[in-house]
């Protein structure tokens, strides 16, 4: 259990004050720096809520004590964080999330996320957008706290508790003195937050039913510190570009090595197909030299009186059989051809591979030195801006002790008069 100091009197819960009707700006602010600091003590721990409503936040006496849930509730409230929905585990930004749903809550008296049934409720978590407070100053610090998506909230407690004292710096600045819990409300508005109602009455809903807000911000270009979308991105994995690059040569490399294997087979299949044909021929010409040999024999001796028409069927066979023959070796000279063809093709696309290789590591280590460029930039913004964040918050730190001191004195010197 977190607890911090206050000035209140009295024990009820959140849930209970809220149920009061809305609280004035002062005091809503005090419970809201409160609660952020004891957020941030837990998170320090490395603890987190997740599913924080206003019943699990006491207002005791002096001090403010957050009790953490027990287990994670079985159906989510109007403070859940729209990522909980989807069964994404809880971390910091939920509580922050949640936070700024109180503290809307506290300071308009109606609920920023609101539904009939559990699927309206759902449905306005994930799609709403609160109404505007009232106040600019409200409204950004709400924004940081409410976006859907978890990267565009203000990253952590740390950040929120400055913005709160930014928000406050304006009314402790004119030196008026912290209400208790329970005063009775004052009838003119907070100077401090300008457009809010007077302290007592609620403000008006947008909607009777089911809140349908328009966004807090104004409607014009945002910020370059605007929460709602975050200035530094992180920097990209260049691993599953390397991992792409490389499975795109090796894919690339294995076809090429396909073909030339597919061309070498077809050059071999091609050279025993001409090589039988030759045989075939040679084969067939000296038989026929010698039925030739034989033939004259034949017939210088008298011999068989129709091997003159047999050797006329054989020499038109023969004829029929060297067209074609000639009409092979035309094709063969073809398909020669197409795969010299083929090889040439082969060795330009293996020009232009290498070629391509050569251009896309190059490209990659200009894309690569681009991006350690904008991260060294991105760090150095980082880095600036964290500074600025210190800065701000140890000025505000000085004007509250300027500001303590300015009180101090006033008061001894009235004293000293008196």
């Amino acid at each position: 259990m977190n607890t911090v100091e206050s000035g209140t009197a009295g024990r009820l819960s959140l849930g209970q004050r809220l149920a009061q009707g809305r609280l004035r700006a002062p005091e809503a602010l005090r419970y809201a720096a409160l609660l952020a600091e004891s957020l941030r003590k837990a998170h320090e721990e490395g603890r987190v809520y997740g599913f924080l409503t206003p019943s699990a936040v006491w207002l005791n006496g002096p001090s403010l004590e957050l009790v953490p849930p027990v287990s994670a509730p079985r159906v989510f409230t109007p403070y859940t964080a729209p990522e909980l929905l989807l069964g994404k585990p809880p971390d910091s930004r939920s509580d922050i999330f949640s936070f700024g749903a109180i503290l809307y809550e506290m300071l308009t008296g109606w609920r920023a996320f609101a539904g009939d049934t559990q699927a309206d409720l759902a449905y306005s978590l994930q799609t709403a957008q609160p109404g505007s407070t009232g106040s600019a100053a409200a409204d950004r610090l709400l924004g940081g706290c409410l976006a859907k998506d978890p990267d565009g909230r203000w990253p952590q407690m740390q950040k929120v508790i400055l913005e709160l004292k930014l928000l406050d710096a304006p009314r402790q600045a004119e030196g008026s003195p912290r209400p208790e819990a329970h005063d009775a409300p004052a009838p003119l508005p907070d100077p401090a937050l300008p457009g809010f109602p007077p302290a007592g009455e609620a403000a008006a809903p947008p909607f009777p039913s089911l809140p349908q807000f328009t966004p807090p911000v104004p409607a014009e270009p945002a910020s370059p510190l605007s929460p709602a979308q975050p200035l530094l991105s992180p920097a990209p994995d260049l691993s599953a570009v390397r991992g792409e690059i490389q499975q795109s040569e090796t894919r690339l490399v294995t076809r090429m090595q396909l073909s030339e294997k597919a061309l070498a087979v077809l050059n071999r299949a091609v050279a025993d197909a001409l090589t039988a044909l030759r045989t075939q021929v040679a084969s067939l010409t000296g038989q026929l030299a010698a039925f030739e040999d034989r033939a004259n024999l034949g017939l210088v001796g008298g011999g068989d009186a129709a091997a003159p028409e047999t050797l006329a069927r054989i020499e038109q066979t023969l004829q029929a059989f060297g067209t074609r023959m000639e009409v092979i070796e035309k094709g063969i000279a073809v398909l020669q051809d197409r795969v010299g063809r083929n090889e040439q093709d082969a060795q330009s696309a293996r020009q232009q591979v290498k070629v391509l290789h050569t251009s896309v590591a190059e490209d990659f280590v200009a894309f690569e030195q681009s991006l350690q460029k904008q991260e060294r930039a991105v760090d150095s913004a980082r880095t600036a801006m964290a500074q600025t964040d210190d800065l701000v918050e140890r000025l505000v730190e000085a004007l509250e002790a300027l500001q303590a001191t300015v009180l101090q004195r006033s008061e001894q010197f009235t004293a000293d008069v008196n």
